[in-house]
């Protein structure tokens, strides 16, 4: 359950929820370290570029121990290359970011970040799913030994799908019952 019920139920897609997003860029903004509270999280594990860029400054001055640094942050956004379109600048989407946390509290930056974090082993796990369909449906994808079937055959291995696709069998000889 949210901790403000009159905010919106969290979307179930498997992108960076903006709130999040903007969770940790806050909370970061409000002087929380972001290798103290959330030392998992990377610049990949957001869906979105802006943020990903965004975080990615927070690391860089995280190195030179500076927290909280609101115009170092735009300075940093600035120089990412993700920021020189019209579509969204640094300052409006920090000005978003501390708007959106006046508004919604409950959360601290830990929680934030491994929501991000969750969502993106999930956005992982369904590559990898999507990877694992089109082999199911390749004919000359070669399958990992089955040890069951390893293990009740005397040794034999298993045949590719392939293989037994492109197999000639003999014609059928005499009568059929």
């Amino acid at each position: 359950m949210l901790p403000n019920p009159s905010l919106p139920r969290p979307d179930l897609s498997l992108d960076t929820p903006r709130e999040a997003a903007y969770g940790v860029v806050a909370a970061w903004m409000n002087g929380n370290s972001a290798l103290k509270n959330a030392p998992f999280l990377k610049p990949e594990h957001f869906s979105n570029a802006f943020d990903e860029a965004a975080w990615e400054v927070i690391l860089q001055l995280e190195q030179k121990n500076i927290v909280g640094e609101h115009v170092l942050l735009r300075q940093g956004m600035e120089t990412q290359r993700i920021f020189w379109s019209a579509e969204v600048s640094p300052g409006k989407y920090l000005r978003e970011a501390l708007e959106y946390t006046e508004r919604a509290d409950g959360y601290t930056m830990h929680e934030y970040a491994r929501l991000i974090y969750d969502r993106w082993r999930r956005r992982q796990m369904e590559q990898e799913a999507a990877l694992l369909k089109a082999h199911a449906y390749n004919p000359n994808f070669r399958l990992p030994p089955d040890p069951a079937l390893v293990a009740g055959t005397r040794g034999s291995t298993p045949v590719p799908l392939g293989d037994i696709l492109k197999a000639e069998y003999p014609a059928a000889r005499g009568p059929v019952p």
